[in-house]
């Protein structure tokens, strides 16, 4: 067995995980599974016990329960840093470890010995706290067309002559949240706020800017209905977004929230979402998305129509202005102050 133990700890050292822990949690299992307790497990008790142990499948990477496209819960272990209860018994989860099985969409805890107890246990996903926001893998349906724009029968072929594309189906009643995270905001805050967005939503909802910046994560979104928007950035982060949204031709412009990041949220402040995140918990600004107003946001496109026809000077800049407008001496100290803050987003983390 500790050749096995040792086996799957390299593969979770390759995989960056913590092997500290993992090592007793297998021995006890594969321990579990040794039923003539010889010290070793034959091909008989590993499919006896080991397909059957979902912890052990999921330490393995072989739980694709998430992926299977039927609702049921996407089940991984975890360590939970604070006082956790057994959504089944209600009983918390003790010990020096505090592993338990957790859904990786709507959070549902149990013990792994409340799993086994199949016919109290509900397997069906809602979404939980957040099914208003999250994108459940029963709404993503991949659509296949070729190069020529048909539909294919859904094989791929070796050369990869097909494209795969998504269709979302949103769950009836419920508004899908588009997340567009710049990880440069705020010192390189908006890194920590993608991360903790990728544990609580889908993470196929969650697009990093830096990365295509919106149009991929608008293109994915395109003909999803009543679909919202979480703009993770400053006023440049949100004018961006806006734009690409103006750009990219949309049946309907969805609503578009403010999670302020860094130093300049002078729009964010003007639509009530503060001055900047201090940290807070994502879930209730999240829950807070789901309740707000629309409110209307006025947005000027500027045309400069030069009296006469001058061959020598500057070309003429495309600028949209969001609420607010200035030039001058103000205008010039937040443009150099926008350019050291480009070059140095450490030193700029106070607001």
């Amino acid at each position: 067995m500790d050749r096995i133990v040792n086996q799957m700890l390299h593969i979770a050292q390759y995989l960056e995980w913590d092997p500290t822990e993992l090592r007793p949690i297998l021995k006890e299992m594969l321990q579990g599974m040794d039923y003539d307790r010889d010290g070793f497990v034959s091909l008989q008790e590993w499919v006896h016990g080991g397909m059957t142990t979902i912890p052990l499948l999921v330490l393995l990477g072989m739980d694709d329960s998430g992926s299977t496209g039927d609702g049921r819960h996407a089940w991984t272990m975890k360590h939970f840093k604070k006082p956790t209860y057994c959504n089944l018994c209600h009983v918390m989860l003790m010990g020096v470890r505090k592993q338990g099985l957790c859904c990786i969409y709507c959070k549902y805890t149990v013990h792994e010995r409340c799993f086994h107890r199949k016919c109290e246990l509900s397997t069906s996903c809602d979404g939980g706290e957040l099914r208003d926001h999250i994108l459940l893998p029963t709404s993503i349906c991949p659509v296949t067309r070729d190069r020529q724009g048909g539909k294919s029968d859904g094989s791929v072929s070796a050369k990869g002559e097909l494209v795969m594309q998504y269709k979302i189906i949103p769950t009836p009643g419920t508004h899908p949240l588009l997340v567009l995270v710049n990880p440069k905001s705020g010192g390189r805050q908006g890194e920590r706020i993608l991360r903790k967005f990728h544990y609580l939503l889908n993470p196929k909802q969650v697009f990093n800017l830096d990365n295509g910046g919106p149009t991929p994560g608008l293109n994915f979104f395109r003909d999803t209905p009543d679909f919202r928007v979480l703009a993770c950035g400053g006023d440049g982060t949100v004018g961006w977004i806006l734009d690409c949204i103006d750009k990219a031709n949309l049946a309907k412009h969805p609503p578009v929230a403010v999670l302020p990041l860094g130093t300049g949220n002078d729009l964010a402040r003007c639509l009530r979402w503060g001055g900047g995140y201090e940290g807070g918990s994502l879930t209730k600004i999240l829950k807070d998305i789901e309740q707000s107003p629309l409110v209307m946001l006025d947005r000027w496109h500027l045309e400069v129509i030069p009296r006469e026809e001058v061959e020598n000077g500057d070309q003429v800049p495309y600028d949209i202005m969001n609420n607010y407008f200035s030039i001058g001496v103000d205008a010039s100290i937040a443009h150099r102050f926008h350019v050291m803050r480009e070059k140095h987003p450490e030193k700029f983390n106070s607001r």
